[in-house]
Parts: structure tokens; sequence; C-alpha cells
């Protein structure tokens, strides 16, 4: 049986999985990663990376955890067009916020999701590199951490 925490890295891979244009964002993602990769085939695509954990003790027998997951956005971009590699840097940037934060539940494993932060877009000769941070809250048992409580 799956744990909470994995429950909630396969519901934002999931999430990510599902954006296309046809849904309303700006590229169709062609793979979700999980960290760390083999290699990367098509683009655009994400890689989902945990980033730790923090802890705080609940009345018992609760724990609240705080998960903090990357989410790097990756595209190949036409360098002949004079502003493509900043456009498409906000466009990555605004599909992967927009997919992370339609449920803050994660699928019900978690209490909430919240934008943590992005960071500044890497620029490469034909590509463009973002970073979205999340962190998500669930509580689990203080004795099992598979479980909620």
């Amino acid at each position: 049986m799956p744990s909470i925490r994995e429950n909630i890295i396969q519901d934002v891979k999931q999430t990510l999985e599902d954006m296309s244009a046809g849904a309303g964002y700006h590229y169709d993602w062609e793979h979700v990663y999980l960290f760390p990769p083999s290699q990367i085939h098509a683009y655009p695509s994400a890689l989902v990376s945990e980033n730790g954990e923090r802890q705080a003790d609940l009345a018992y027998p609760k724990i609240e955890r705080v998960l903090e997951i990357e989410i790097y956005g990756i595209h190949r971009v036409i360098t002949s067009v004079a502003d493509a590699p900043s456009t498409s840097a906000r466009q990555l940037i605004a599909d992967l916020e927009r997919a992370l934060m339609q449920d803050p539940t994660r699928g019900d494993n978690a209490v909430d999701s919240r934008l943590l932060r992005t960071e500044p877009p890497l620029l490469g000769d034909d590509w463009v590199q973002v970073v979205v941070v999340i962190e998500v809250v669930y509580h689990t048992s203080r004795t099992d951490p598979n479980s909620e409580v």
C-alpha cells in the first residue's frame, strides 16, 4: 500500500501529465519524470523532485508534515524569434502554477498546497528551464507515517 507521501507525489505527477493545450494550457506537455530521470526525450517536459520535509507535533496521535516539491519545466525554444526564451519561460511558469493550484488537497491526501516560490529561469542556446516550488501540508499518525489520522 503506498504511503500518503507517495500518493501526493503521484498526484502531482498525474496533474502535470494532464496538462494540454486542449485543456487551456500553453503547451501539450510531453513527459513528466520523477527525479532522477534517466534521460529527457521530448519537450516540453516536467521533472518532479522531492526537496525534503518538515514535521510538527499536533495533538496526539497526529503529526503535521510539510513536503516541499520542486517542479522543473524544460522546453526547447526557437532562438530566431527575439523573445521566444522569455515568452516560453513565462508560459511554462503560468502552466505549472495553474495546474498545481487546481487541487490543493492533492486528491484528498493533503490538508493544503501552497505555491512557495519560482526560481529565475535558466536559458540555454535552444532551451529554457523554470522551477516552481510548492509545499504540501498533510497529516499522519505519529506511530504510522503511512496512515492518516
